[in-house]
């Protein structure tokens, strides 16, 4: 019984509230593998973050690179056509991967998809779920 309500909370969607996130442009975290539900364009777009690549230096060593943090994240507007976009930071030349930010369009309508951070930082939180914090902008 334990073990099937946690498979069962392992997928349940987060739904973002419609109110501050496009007005505003905050900020919001997708965790790894769970979809997130969130308003734009006059409808609603499920974003769910299905690959992290995580080569930053760990918090507490020296390292001759510094290494990048990639995130690969499936989007599905009203069309329900799911785009994939991939967006990296602290990299220029990641092979299909853009750096910071990618142009999109979703429900007819176009938008900026701007990575802010990837959590945890290595070597600073083993068991915590990893986290990526992005920011969806009307472009």
């Amino acid at each position: 019984m334990l073990a099937t309500s946690g498979l069962l909370a392992a997928c349940k969607t987060t739904v973002i509230p419609a109110t501050p996130l496009l007005d505003s442009s905050q900020p919001f975290e997708l965790v790894k593998q769970k979809a997130t539900t969130i308003p734009a364009g006059g409808g609603s777009i499920s974003l769910t973050l299905t690959d992290v690549k995580d080569s930053r230096c760990p918090s507490g060593t020296q390292c001759i690179w510094a290494g990048y943090a990639a995130v690969t994240v499936q989007l599905t507007d009203a069309t329900a056509t799911p785009q994939t976009v991939r967006i990296a930071l602290l990299i220029n030349d990641l092979p299909t991967y853009t750096r910071d930010s990618v142009s999109i369009t979703l429900n007819q309508k176009p938008y900026w998809l701007r990575l802010l951070e990837v959590n945890p930082y290595p070597g600073t939180g083993s068991g915590q779920p990893t986290m990526a914090k992005l920011r969806l902008r009307p472009a």
